[in-house]
């Protein structure tokens, strides 16, 4: 036997798996096809700028994230509560009162909505908010529908919820799962969000530093899978357990049993400018522009060389082409205030395959067991960075239990 569990992925779900069963003294291998830790949460550095992949934040309520790595060595910067609604001639700031006290009557005159509808958002928000566990909405519904419910309706719905949540979810049409859509509302009051100084990729870079050397092998690309062996490009590898912890396109096609599962997609375009703005949070662009969100990365994060700005722009989907480039960079020179020819795009991230769809109705706990093959992955949890290390830790003890390590209640 080559290993006792081969985990195929080096993603976060396959590090979280890997760190809890090496703490127990399993012996753990983990085979990655790329040439880096991380899948989809990984960092480029270009022209001296740091380029994650696709827009992303951590929180830092995630209760899995404080039991993977400690936060203190990721050296992070948080972005300020709120949001900025862009519209050509008005331009409303809407902030957290919790982080600026003085905030509170301008986020009111600001925030759309009837008094009624507002009155009601802010009770939903703090039932989620405040209470000792989730105060999810039942029965679980579309968004859409939850809101309708809800009695949140017309300008609160199309300028605030639905540009702000398709910028998270990746789901323009809020037909996504309430339940998910209330877990990440409570993280995100509950929680700051932010990015390593040193971009995304510092987080599965310094999980892979709690584990033994030589655990991952990195460029070993799997091409098939059984209970007990794998077939790689390094050769045969047998071990008593393996784990799946690919993204979900790759776990389908290494076990075509798991059946078919829709993903959102994303685009995000990477801008310079002559300088950083200062403001930090994310401005949602309300015109009839190709992006849904964008964000001065740089007034966070060191993401750009000394005095110079990067600027983070995404929309949900697939998009690139040179009419929506040009597009995109009128529209970021207008949410910025700088001329177009201070524009200059860095880079641009298309993410076919960025989320699972989270659809009604939602398994949250579907089996860990495939054919015999233990499943891990936000696809089987909750479409973020905390359902990626949440299904790696319950891998993680469905693993412990078939090698009969299971802790005794």
């Amino acid at each position: 036997m080559d290993t006792e569990v081969a985990i195929i992925g080096a993603g976060l779900a396959g590090l979280r798996c890997a760190q809890v069963l090496s703490s127990r003294g399993v012996a753990v291998r983990i085979y990655e096809a790329s040439d880096r830790v991380g899948g989809r949460v990984a960092s480029d550095v270009i022209d001296g700028f740091t380029i994650d992949r696709g827009f992303q934040l951590l929180n830092t309520a995630y209760p899995a994230l404080r039991r993977s790595v400690d936060l203190s060595g990721l050296d992070l910067r948080a972005f300020d509560r709120g949001v900025r609604l862009e519209q050509v001639n008005n331009r409303r700031l809407l902030l957290d009162p919790r982080q600026n006290l003085f905030s509170g009557p301008r986020t009111l005159r600001n925030l759309p909505g009837t008094f009624q509808e507002q009155l009601q958002l802010g009770r939903t928000l703090a039932k989620l908010a405040f209470g000792a566990s989730p105060h999810l909405p039942e029965p679980e519904l579309p968004t859409a529908q939850w809101f309708a419910n809800s009695r949140f309706s017309g300008p609160l719905v199309d300028e605030v919820l639905q540009p702000f949540l398709a910028g998270v979810t990746l789901d323009p049409s809020l037909s996504g799962s309430s339940t998910v859509t209330a877990l990440i509302l409570r993280s995100l009051l509950r929680g700051r969000a932010a990015v390593p100084a040193r971009g995304m990729g510092a987080l599965p870079g310094r999980m892979a530093m709690d584990l033994s050397p030589g655990t991952v092998l990195t460029q070993c690309r799997v091409a098939a899978i059984t209970p007990t062996g794998l077939s790689t490009s390094h050769g045969e590898i047998s071990a008593a357990v393996v784990v799946l912890a690919t993204d979900w396109p790759m776990a389908q096609e290494l076990l075509p049993q798991l059946g078919s599962s829709e993903m959102n997609a994303v685009t995000t375009w990477w801008h310079a400018l002559p300088e950083s703005p200062q403001s930090k949070v994310v401005c949602l662009d309300l015109e009839p522009s190709p992006i849904t969100n964008t964000v001065a990365m740089s007034a966070a994060a060191p993401y750009a060389p000394n005095g110079k700005g990067l600027i983070a722009s995404s929309a949900p989907g697939t998009r690139a082409d040179s009419a929506t480039d040009g597009a995109v960079r009128e529209a970021v020179a207008r949410c910025w205030d700088v001329e177009e020819r201070e524009v200059e795009l860095i880079a641009t991230s298309i993410i076919p395959h960025a989320l699972p769809r989270m659809s009604v109705p939602l398994n949250l706990t579907p089996p860990l067991e495939v054919a015999g093959i233990v499943v891990a992955g936000d696809h089987r949890a909750t479409a973020s960075i905390q359902g990626a290390l949440a299904s790696g830790e319950r891998a993680a003890k469905g693993v412990l239990k078939k090698l009969g390590r299971a802790k005794k209640a």
